[in-house]
């Protein structure tokens, strides 16, 4: 049960169910994004409603020249596991909720590829792939791809900007 809010009091929730409750950032505790104390949202998880548009960017490698299809496996890859690795971060509720957007751009080297991932660090919800090479790169394991985000555009635009689509 997913429930988005204005008004709490046009809100009805059963404690028998759980589900995400969108508030507004009055209604929630600043650090945690958890919603502090109102029973009305017995067995709803609040998070806040964040300004602006969200996305989520894969970035792929273009010195590897993988197949089209192992490029959208990885891309794939990256995608999935940032979203369950931050299952519970408010910025992915707040785009799974929302428009779900994804863009997909290259970087040229593996440097390219880490500093992005690199500067994520601590902001965003963010993955890196390495690829096990039993089909492409010789047996050997390759970083092929990240995700970056979900998150606000602004903050993922700073550090994905700059590269070219994909």
């Amino acid at each position: 049960m997913v429930g988005v809010v204005d008004d709490h009091s046009q809100f009805h929730t059963h404690t028998d169910r759980v589900g995400i409750c969108l508030v507004s950032s009055e209604d929630c505790d600043s650090t945690s994004g958890v919603f502090c104390g109102d029973d009305r949202h017995s067995g709803f998880i609040a998070i806040p409603l964040f300004p602006g548009a969200m996305k989520q960017v894969i970035i792929i490698r273009k010195d590897l020249n993988m197949r089209k299809g192992k490029m959208i496996a990885q891309g794939a890859h990256a995608s999935v596991l940032a979203v369950l690795w931050y299952l519970w971060h408010p910025f992915t509720w707040w785009w799974i909720c929302t428009k779900f957007t994804k863009i997909a751009v290259s970087v040229d080297t593996e440097h390219e590829l880490l500093e992005a991932f690199g500067a994520a660090y601590r902001q965003l919800p963010r993955s890196l792939v390495r690829d096990a090479g039993k089909t492409e790169f010789h047996g050997r394991g390759t970083w092929t791809a990240v995700a970056i985000g979900p998150g606000p555009n602004k903050s993922i635009d700073k550090i994905t900007g700059n590269l070219k689509l994909l």
